[in-house]
């Protein structure tokens, strides 16, 4: 593919998902008000309770991305990294562990919508790649002069070799289904953090953000 279809493609990607995610916001408005006039007429279900959470959080998703295809960068407070995994971790292919070392209790400057977002990409790409194998993931941090690096690392198959030098591109996926559009969207997220997303061979990812002001 040249850099003209390239560019031509990414232009495209990026109108499709800019009206996408203004339909969804639309529809996540409409059940989160309906949840809402249920919970306040009394009696509301666990179930409609959850369907309210959900569409808030989905809700927070869907303007947080969009802030960042405008190009906006976050200002994210200071937060443990382990208080960001129970989004991150939801939803899940059944196969995938974690290890998570000591030091992911360290606040950072982690977005909390969009960071767990970030993350969920990693752990559920180690999922899909290992399947139906067990995998284990394990995350950890490392601070360093104004930055802060969070590793990911599973002990599957790591990325292949033909996907290498194009795996932050949009559609790039070998997987059956797959739409390649998760990886590109992590890197976004970590470069609206200021910061950067890279893939260090074999399953091993780092995401670095900055600790200083910008």
């Amino acid at each position: 593919m040249d850099v003209d279809e390239r560019t031509l493609r990414l232009a495209l990607l990026g109108e499709a998902a800019g009206g996408l995610a203004h339909e969804l916001r639309n529809v996540l408005q409409t059940i989160a008000v309906a949840a809402y006039l249920a919970e306040r007429e009394g009696g509301a279900p666990v179930r409609v309770q959850s369907m309210a959470r959900s569409a808030r959080r989905g809700l927070e998703l869907v303007e947080a991305i969009l802030a960042v295809g405008r190009g906006e960068q976050v200002q994210p407070p200071g937060v443990p990294l382990r208080d960001l995994f129970a989004d991150a971790r939801e939803g899940l292919p059944d196969n995938v562990r974690f290890v998570d070392e000591p030091s992911v209790a360290t606040p950072g400057p982690f977005d909390p919508v969009l960071f767990p977002r970030l993350l969920h990409v990693l752990y559920e790409n180690a999922g899909h790649a290992a399947a139906p194998n067990p995998v284990v993931v394990t995350t950890r941090v490392e601070e360093g002069p104004g930055s802060v690096a969070v590793l990911v690392e599973d002990d599957g198959p790591g990325v292949p070799a033909a996907l290498v030098d194009r795996l932050f591109e949009p559609f790039s996926s070998q997987r059956a289904g797959g739409t390649g559009l998760g990886l590109a969207l992590a890197r976004r997220i970590a470069r609206a953090h200021g910061g950067e997303l890279a893939h260090e061979g074999g399953a091993r990812f780092r995401a670095t953000v900055p600790t200083l002001p910008r």
